[in-house]
């Protein structure tokens, strides 16, 4: 009887097991891997959001506690207008000014009344302020906030600007004016969306609209007209120059009330010469000027030559100034030569010396020595070459802030 053989001992279920183990991995890793591309080709498709959302629930997801809203900042305080702050019995006002620069007002806090939390109390532009009599009036020019707090009594500078270029000099109590001045709305609406005018700006603005002044009343600059002979009596000027202002603002106040209609040709202002040529050499004015009067860069030259050439014989050699600080390459080779023109007006000699120093080149030394030397120290040629010479010398040691002329403008 053969001897039996145990199974272990079989050669092929080893076999059928090795085979089918190495077939069972094989399987699973095609598997994973047909798994990994499908998955990336998935993420390369956009997917609808809303069909995603509604195809698979998105998991729960816990809400972060919600902090509790904390408490107001007792520092922190209650916007209100002036007129809503005195309707509620919140605050008592008092006003005062002199009707032209200087305005004040006073607001003490009713501690009956006023809740216990700061004001920030609100002044509207345009809001006009006037003496019982209506003889002085001023009007707020922007607005204003002030933060008063609760049992306080305080006193505000505001920007208060006159309505009349003939005021009385004095402080005056003042008294808030329900209605506004109709013709200063347009005004008001463009200083909403430029806020960046200067109260002296505004000022003049506000005058020329309501009073429509001559150019007195604001240049700083002497004015041409008003040189006047020895012993002759001076021209008035109105409001005695208590207005006066930098040639920059004039501009903006013209620019504004160019945006808001007004034209030109109805302003005593903006018919002046002297004003365009002033606001074409201050550095501060010259591009507000070039919009103002509507010249192009590339025609500013132009203007310059019909300034020099056929301009105003009193302010014709106000171009000499603007050619040697704008120009100033053109400058070097024209002006000696107008220097030297012994049949030329002593002023327009004169005007050709200084403006060399307005181009601030150095080498204009050289030629201003040469000039010096050629006309006599002594005389006003020289007198003038000198003083050009000694202004180039210090710009060489420290350059000065262009906010005026180099040389003051005489008349002739």
């Amino acid at each position: 009887m053969p001897r039996k053989v145990p199974l272990w001992k079989t050669p092929l279920p080893w076999i059928c097991l090795v085979v089918g183990l190495q077939l069972v991995l094989v399987l699973g890793f095609a598997f994973r891997l047909a798994r990994g591309k499908s998955t990336e080709t998935a993420a390369a498709v956009p997917v609808n959001p809303v069909a995603a959302t509604q195809a698979r629930p998105l998991p729960a997801v816990t809400p972060a506690p919600r902090m509790p809203t904390p408490p107001p900042d007792p520092a922190s305080g209650i916007g209100v207008s002036i007129n809503d702050a005195l309707g509620r019995n919140w605050l008592g006002v008092t006003y005062r000014g002199n009707g032209r620069d200087a305005f004040f007002a006073t607001l003490s806090s009713r501690a009956d009344s006023a809740p216990a939390r700061p004001l920030l109390v609100k002044f509207p532009a345009g809001t006009v302020f006037e003496t019982a009599d209506q003889k002085i009036q001023t009007v707020l020019a922007r607005p204003e906030i002030v933060f008063l707090a609760p049992g306080e009594k305080q006193e505000f500078p505001l920007a208060g600007v006159a309505t009349r270029v003939n005021t009385p000099p004095g402080t005056f109590n003042l008294l808030a004016r329900s209605g506004r001045i109709a013709a200063l709305d347009p005004l008001f609406a463009y200083l909403e969306n430029n806020p960046w005018m200067s109260v002296e700006a505004i000022q003049t603005a506000v005058l020329v609209v309501l009073e429509n002044p001559p150019l007195a009343a604001f240049a700083k600059f002497t004015l041409v007209s008003a040189v006047v002979a020895p012993g002759q009596k001076p021209l008035p000027i109105p409001g005695s120059g208590q207005f006066r202002v930098p040639t920059q603002d004039i501009i903006a106040a013209l620019i504004a009330l160019k945006e808001i209609g007004l034209p030109r040709r109805d302003l005593l202002l903006a018919g002046e010469p002297q004003l365009k040529i002033e606001a074409m050499i201050d550095p501060l004015a010259h591009a507000d000027a070039m919009r103002y009067y509507d010249i192009k860069p590339d025609r500013e030259w132009g203007y310059w030559r019909e300034e020099l050439l056929k301009g105003d014989m009193s302010t014709r050699h106000y171009a000499l100034y603007g050619i040697g600080r704008y120009f100033p390459d053109t400058a070097l080779q024209m002006l000696p030569v107008w220097a030297r023109q012994s049949n030329l007006p002593p002023t327009m000699r004169v005007a050709a010396i200084q403006s060399m120093a307005e181009t601030g080149r150095i080498e204009a030394i050289s030629v201003l020595q040469q000039i010096s030397y050629e006309l006599g120290t002594d005389t006003e040629f020289g007198q003038a070459a000198r003083a050009a010479i000694g202004f180039l010398e210090n710009h060489r040691r420290e350059p000065p802030a262009a906010t005026k002329p180099i040389v003051e403008f005489k008349g002739g």
